[in-house]
């Protein structure tokens, strides 16, 4: 026959489980440590994370450039009718808003033209003073990547990317120094066909 002194026992034991188990589960893990942007660039890519999942201050600056690179799309603040805001423009920010310049100018040396052009943008974002040595760096490399815009899907380079996203920097003398070192980096016929999708700009 089962006792009350018994049953009582049982509960205690029982509401002591249920009490650890809810600390365990609400504990949360250790956040590693971040690595330099030195050996961020040396890195394999790891799987990307769930954003939904995360919380902000949790996300390492490994994790969200490994995760652009894995994207490979260069997506603007809004992208398709709805004007949706991606994970990937998502992953943009956090680098824009956790980095310095001197680990995005690193970063403009990343084996990934999105990250790439994600990090010069961030440094032109940041007012960073020496934004045309970085392009001088950059002025060969024609790299291609795939953007997204609004509804408008396309692939852009590098170099030019880098040069449109700091026009407004640049007085006009220096606009058409700039662009005439970047159009010789291309075949004319080519040129000629990429400049149809910046033809806006050009106003």
């Amino acid at each position: 026959m089962i006792t009350t002194s018994a049953i009582r026992k049982a509960a205690i034991l029982a509401l002591s489980l249920c009490i650890l188990l809810v600390f365990f589960a609400c504990k949360h893990p250790k956040e590693k440590k971040t690595d330099s942007v030195d050996a961020l660039l040396k890195r394999k890519p790891m799987p990307p994370v769930n954003l939904n999942q995360q919380v902000n201050q949790n996300i390492s600056a490994y994790t969200i450039v490994d995760d652009i690179a894995l994207d490979n799309s260069f997506d603007c603040a809004g992208v398709g009718i709805g004007g949706i805001k991606t994970d990937q423009y998502w992953r943009y920010e956090w680098l824009l808003k956790h980095s310095d310049n001197n680990d995005l100018r690193k970063l403009t040396f990343h084996a990934n033209p999105v990250v790439r052009a994600y990090a010069f943008a961030a440094l032109n974002e940041h007012h960073y003073d020496s934004l045309e040595d970085v392009l001088d760096l950059h002025i060969q490399d024609t790299a291609s990547f795939r953007s997204m815009c609004g509804c408008i899907a396309d692939f852009s380079n590098v170099n030019i990317s880098f040069l449109y996203s700091m026009k407004n920097q640049l007085d006009k003398n220096k606009w058409k120094q700039y662009r005439a070192k970047v159009e010789r980096t291309y075949p004319p016929k080519k040129w000629k066909t990429i400049m149809l999708m910046y033809r806006y700009f050009e106003k």
